[in-house]
């Protein structure tokens, strides 16, 4: 049995070690199963709920067609007001990605992949390994990012440990 609370807009670690039931909890939080426990309770009405896995993908394309994955009214403009805070900046929005198209790093999938969950303004944006990929300047800057473009959605953070320059509304240890 697993328990925490947040506030809406609030921001709850979850942490313990590798195949403790992190990502597993993210997935029932968000209902992904289509079965979500009567214990897990989000609100009184549905909200919408998104989860960022550790490994998502890049689709051929480019930079602002993933953007608009997350929401398809994005244009050129928004697509760098998105990719700015996350130290993506120097992408443009048109390079091509995927197959024939540049290849990202990790820290860069990781980034474009938490910019197109931004796009999509979720109620609960539940993230696997938010900081994985990204050194130790990218990282706090990364979450701050999601902070402060997503201050009414409540964020969940699955991670190993909580970092120290993270201040989250309350921690699960698993």
């Amino acid at each position: 049995e697993v328990s925490g609370a947040v506030a809406a807009g609030g921001l709850l670690a979850v942490t313990g070690p590798s195949g403790s039931g992190k990502t597993t909890l993210l997935h029932a939080i968000a209902g992904d199963d289509g079965t979500r426990s009567p214990a897990v309770h989000l609100s009184t009405t549905q909200p919408y709920a998104l989860v960022v896995a550790h490994s998502e993908p890049v689709f051929t394309g480019t930079i602002a067609s993933n953007l608009r994955l997350g929401d398809q009214s994005i244009d050129e403009t928004r697509a760098h007001e998105l990719l700015e805070p996350f130290g993506l900046g120097g992408i443009e929005p048109r390079t091509p990605v995927g197959i024939g198209g540049r290849e990202l790093s990790g820290g860069e999938v990781r980034r474009l992949s938490l910019a197109r969950a931004v796009a999509a303004r979720p109620d609960v944006l539940l993230v696997d390994e938010p900081t994985a990929g990204l050194d130790a300047v990218t990282a706090p800057r990364t979450l701050d990012a999601l902070r402060r473009l997503l201050p009414e959605t409540t964020i969940v953070l699955a991670v190993h440990e909580v970092p120290v320059w993270l201040s989250p509304d309350g921690v699960i240890e698993l």
